[in-house]
């Protein structure tokens, strides 16, 4: 049988409305004071209260997702937040538990807040920059070629000058 409703309306005067499917608990849906909420095959699958949204299961956006500040990640032992600043561009990775910052990006470079530990091969084109305690900038790594040929190769250790410059190469 089908309900008609006239004006959309379907409301209950005082009580907690539930619609179900095939009369059965398994599917239905229960609009209350406080929260709603939508059973699927028994199980609490989605509800809404003054807290917020909860949902059990994947959520599959087919466009973007927007929200006001950032995501957390709150699942395991320490706790993690993705935002950006208004007016910034750039993209913040921050520890919340510990109130530590991890990593920042921008559309130019990527600042990562500890240590780095690579597990595999390292490949970097051009060179590897190393600032002293003194914030002097310097070349760290390069790999370039000396000499009078361009296939006598160098490890460049340090800048080509001033006084902290070193260089091993070989002569193939």
């Amino acid at each position: 049988q089908m309900i008609y409703v006239n004006g959309g309306v379907f409301a209950s005067y005082n009580a907690d409305l539930v619609l179900k499917r095939n009369g059965g608990p398994q599917d239905r849906i229960e609009i209350k004071d406080t929260h709603q909420i939508f059973y699927a095959q028994s199980s609490e699958r989605f509800r809404i209260d003054t807290g917020g949204v909860d949902v059990t299961g994947a959520i599959t956006a087919t466009s973007g997702i927007t929200t006001n500040y950032g995501v957390s990640f709150t699942n395991g032992n320490t706790n993690f937040l993705f935002y950006n600043n208004t007016g910034d561009n750039l993209f913040y990775l921050r520890d919340t538990t510990n109130g530590q910052m991890l990593q920042t990006w921008t559309t130019s470079s990527t600042t990562i807040h500890k240590p780095l530990y690579v597990t595999g091969t390292l490949a970097v084109t051009s060179q590897i920059n190393l600032t002293n305690s003194g914030s002097a900038t310097m070349v760290g790594l390069k790999g370039t070629n000396w000499g009078y040929s361009s296939s006598y190769k160098a490890l460049q250790i340090g800048n080509t000058s001033g006084s902290y410059s070193i260089a091993f190469g070989y002569d193939p």
